[in-house]
């Protein structure tokens, strides 16, 4: 976003909340898809027709559908968006409605509530009471980490002994630690009971497991010459993060390497963007967590022990390489 200099980028910025509700509203109620094989009258669409004939040209403007004000049908853009899920759905559009409720969130410090009075806090989406749903989480994860997983190895590897002993902490789905157990690096899974059995069947013995919850004070084992958290800070509070990292410190070996992928703030904490405004998530829907700046994360390394720390800004996300001393 770019910074508001004026009123009128103000009203920008207003103009922008309205397309992104309007965006998700036509995706839930399925309106998006039926203009793929247009042109369409709009009073064809299952939606109020005072409510489609004044938010359709909101989409016109914002280069999703085009017609001739009757008619409509999506532009190559919107469908390319539309078939690859890329556009706003129904949890975000749950999330533009909680988005009014942070006058409550900034007295009371969050999570916030639903509209029953109820913590929205997210324990995740890994849940013992739905093995299907369970998988199918950690199923996008893996997805999602097509490109980060390997990006993540690329620049951690040079760093680590040849054939080290890599600990892969929540490691979840395992892509990460797999991408290091190809290029002969030992490789150990550590997470929950479930978490562990998924990672199995999709790994084998390519991987070397430890059930537990690390979150719980349960055993890292080691020692090891890399450990990796990825996306594992942001849930957490500071003072977990720095205890967690000082446990760290014990179970790694001399000149060992932690890295700690995460989106974090640069020094001044106001960049990058993705960082800036997942920090608004962590606030809503987590008990502690936030997006911390690359000098928090010094802090609670050299409070551990390690050596000062390094980075590298990957895209989305950071990488944080602190290593621990020989002697």
């Amino acid at each position: 976003m770019k910074p508001i200099r004026s009123e009128g980028d103000v009203d920008e910025l207003l103009d922008a909340a309205r397309t992104a509700a309007v965006i998700a509203a036509w995706k839930e109620r399925g309106l998006l898809r039926a203009l793929a094989d247009g042109p369409v009258a709009l009073s064809t669409l299952d939606a109020d027709p005072r409510a489609v004939a004044t938010t359709a040209p909101i989409l016109a403007h914002a280069g999703l559908i085009m017609g001739d004000g009757e008619r409509f049908v999506l532009t190559d853009v919107g469908r390319d968006l539309l078939d690859r899920d890329r556009l706003l759905g129904w949890r975000d559009l749950r999330h533009l409605r909680e988005l009014g409720r942070m006058g409550d969130v900034m007295a009371d410090g969050g999570p916030v509530l639903d509209d029953a009075g109820r913590s929205r806090v997210s324990t995740g989406g890994v849940r013992p009471e739905d093995p299907e749903a369970s998988a199918s989480f950690l199923q996008m994860l893996y997805d999602s980490a097509a490109d980060a997983a390997p990006r993540t190895f690329r620049w951690t590897a040079p760093r680590v002994k040849p054939g080290g002993h890599v600990l892969d902490l929540g490691g979840g789905h395992g892509r990460y630690a797999r991408c290091f157990a190809d290029a002969g690096f030992t490789a150990t899974l550590l997470d929950m009971p479930m978490v562990v059995a998924l990672a199995r069947a999709r790994h084998g013995d390519a991987l070397r497991y430890l059930e537990g919850d690390f979150l719980a004070g349960a055993a890292l084992g080691g020692p090891y010459d890399c450990a990796l958290l990825s996306n594992i800070a942001h849930g957490q509070s500071s003072d977990e993060n720095r205890a967690l990292i000082a446990r760290l410190h014990d179970a790694m070996l001399p000149g060992g390497v932690l890295v700690l992928k995460d989106m974090f703030l640069d020094d001044l904490g106001r960049d990058p963007a993705e960082a800036v405004y997942f920090g608004v998530t962590m606030l809503y829907y987590t008990a502690r967590g936030r997006s911390y700046d690359l000098r928090e994360v010094g802090a609670w390394c050299a409070a551990a022990g390690f050596e000062p720390i390094e980075s590298a800004a990957l895209g989305r996300f950071s990488l944080v390489f602190a290593r621990k001393p020989l002697a």
